[in-house]
């Protein structure tokens, strides 16, 4: 199911107001706003960005097949993550497997635990830095972001961010901003 805010998942070619939106994101750097306002509005391809919600499981109901990567933990792509959780995915997948001593659904039930949590996480600051992104507002401190950044690029947990930094992404709600388009 597709559940939509805001923008009601617009996407298109030609789509009226387009340059109107993207003017202010482009505005910084002078030669691409110069490009943007000399191209026919009928001719942009506005592309809506999708996010996705942690799902509950990675699990099939019989415990016997685990979602991995995209299928697990799809994610917007404005932090560049979604193929580094997914090595992560992997690489948690197979240790799981090669210790569960041939008790696969102990091995897949391992591998859930052992990764989803930080998958989630990360899946969920994915979804709103693309809200910070769409809307040009901050939603977290700047060092609040710099701290979980370091914390997914360097997969230390020793690293992992405050927990009141956390409890802001675990509870951020992307479907009540303005102009999200979410996967539900």
């Amino acid at each position: 199911a597709l559940a939509l805010s805001g923008n009601g998942g617009r996407g298109g070619l030609g789509l009226s107001g387009a340059i109107e939106r993207l003017s202010p994101i482009v505005k910084p750097c002078k030669d691409v706003a110069s490009v943007l306002t000399s191209i026919p509005e009928e001719q942009i391809f506005e592309r809506s960005i999708v996010g996705r919600r942690p799902t509950q499981t990675w699990l099939s109901p019989r415990k016997r097949v685990a979602l991995v990567g995209d299928a697990a933990h799809g994610m917007h792509p404005n932090i560049g993550q979604g193929a580094n959780t997914g090595f992560e995915s992997v690489r948690n997948l197979i240790r799981a497997l090669a210790e569960c001593e041939g008790d696969l659904r102990a091995g897949l039930a391992t591998y859930e635990r052992g990764h989803k949590p930080r998958a989630d996480l990360v899946q969920s600051f994915a979804n709103l830095m693309g809200c910070v992104q769409s809307q040009q507002k901050e939603l977290l401190p700047k060092e609040v972001v710099l701290q979980l950044l370091d914390w997914i690029n360097t997969d230390d947990d020793a690293k992992l961010p405050t927990e009141e930094a956390l409890d802001i992404i675990r509870k951020f709600d992307p479907l009540s901003q303005q102009g999200v388009s979410l996967i539900i």
